[in-house]
């Protein structure tokens, strides 16, 4: 098993960002490894259970002949995405929204399993918890736009 966390902070209400992480439709216009998000049945796209989703670059390719749909749930200022990977093994997705001083913090945590989890760390893994700073950045951007 692989697990990596990541926090960053913008300066925007924890409501406000609360609005755009819980709609996993938005994934792709601030998470960079989001290329595309699909849920399944789009009238409820805030509360969705299952659906996919394409990984930006070359992974897209690989992910679209390997995993099936994802699954999805919320809690309170939580959502969490687990996707199924060859192997038993899934790439599980969460992030929390909570308030900070002056803003909002976002943490990030990945966690990848199974029988074919080095391969999926080093594919997907490392890849998808990159960044996340610049991730936040855009996340800010995005809220202050809606």
């Amino acid at each position: 098993m692989w697990l990596s966390t990541e926090t960053s902070s913008v300066s925007a209400p924890p409501a406000k960002v609360w609005e755009i992480v819980q709609d996993i439709t938005l994934l792709p216009r601030w998470h960079h490894f989001f290329s595309s998000v699909t849920v399944e049945d789009p009238e409820t796209a805030l509360h969705p259970g299952h659906g996919h989703y394409v990984p930006a670059g070359w992974r897209g390719l690989l992910h679209a002949r390997t995993a099936g749909p994802f699954t999805t749930s919320l809690g309170e200022r939580s959502v969490v995405l687990r996707q199924p990977q060859p192997g038993r093994g899934e790439q599980i997705f969460s992030w929390w929204v909570a308030p900070a001083d002056g803003g909002t913090r976002i943490i990030q945590r990945i966690r990848v399993s199974g029988r074919y989890g080095l391969l999926f760390t080093r594919l997907a893994g490392h890849a998808s918890a990159r960044g996340f700073d610049e991730d936040v950045r855009k996340l800010g951007l995005l809220v202050a736009q809606h």
